[in-house]
C-alpha cells in the first residue's frame, strides 16, 4: 500500500519530508591544548601558551667533572718549569710534555663530580706518569706518603708532595693555590700556615714601628 507523503511527511526515509532537529550541546566543549595549536595554525586563535623553560642561572648546576683547561696547563707548566712543553712526572721525573701522562686528583672528587672547587683547584692536581698515575689509584701507601694521593680529611693546600729531584730522593713542596709560588715556579718551599704566620708577625712588627 502507497504511503501518503502528504499525511506522514515525517515517515519518508532518506527523502526531503524528513525532519531533522538541530544538535545542540548543553554545555560548552573544552578547548584542549591541541585544538589552539591547530587553530593558531589556522590564523583563527592565538596558539596556546606552553611554559616557559627555567633560566640558565635557576637551573641547577651540574658538578664539575675535572680540571679545566687553565688548570691543566698551570700544572703542566708548574711541572716543566714554566714550560709546559718541558713538563715531568712530578713524582719520578719522566719527561712527558705538553699531552703525556695524567692528572690526578689529590683528593677524589667521587663518583659523579664534585660542587667543592678545591677538588679542581691547582692544590689538589698533580702531574704523573700513567705509572705513577697507576699507583696513585690503586692507593698505593707509598704515594700517599709522598702526597700524591691524599684520604678524606687531608687538606692538600696543607699537604706537601715529594716532588722529584735529580739529585736524590725529592724535595719536599707545597703547591701555590695561584701557580705562582716561590719564584713563580708553582711550588712553596715552606708550608703555608709558617708563611701565613711569618707575615703576620711582620705586619704586626710594621704597625708596632709606626706607633712608636
Amino acid at each position: 500500500m502507497a504511503v501518503d507523503q502528504q499525511q506522514h511527511p515525517h515517515d519518508v526515509r532518506g527523502g526531503e519530508g524528513v525532519k531533522r532537529t538541530p544538535l545542540r550541546r548543553k554545555t560548552p566543549m573544552k578547548r584542549t591544548a591541541m585544538d589552539c595549536i591547530t587553530a593558531s595554525r589556522a590564523s583563527i586563535f592565538p596558539a596556546a601558551e606552553t611554559p616557559a623553560s627555567p633560566p640558565a642561572r635557576n637551573r641547577r648546576r651540574r658538578n664539575d667533572t675535572g680540571f679545566s683547561p687553565s688548570v691543566k696547563l698551570s700544572v703542566r707548566t708548574r711541572a716543566g718549569g714554566g714550560d709546559p712543553a718541558q713538563a715531568r712526572c712530578e713524582a719520578t721525573g719522566v719527561w712527558l710534555g705538553r699531552h703525556g701522562g695524567e692528572i690526578q686528583h689529590r683528593v677524589a672528587r667521587g663518583m659523579g663530580g664534585t660542587s667543592d672547587p678545591v677538588k679542581n683547584s691547582l692544590v689538589n692536581a698533580v702531574l704523573l706518569s700513567k705509572d705513577a698515575h697507576r699507583l696513585a689509584e690503586s692507593r698505593d701507601r707509598g704515594m700517599n706518603e709522598e702526597g700524591f694521593w691524599l684520604k678524606n680529611g687531608q687538606d692538600p693546600a696543607l699537604t706537601p708532595i715529594l716532588l722529584h729531584s735529580a739529585h736524590g730522593s725529592g724535595v719536599t713542596a707545597w703547591l701555590a693555590g695561584d701557580g705562582i709560588g716561590d719564584d713563580g715556579n708553582g711550588y712553596l718551599f715552606a708550608s703555608p700556615l709558617s708563611l701565613l704566620a711569618a707575615s703576620v708577625a711582620a705586619i704586626t712588627r710594621q704597625d708596632a714601628a709606626e706607633l712608636l
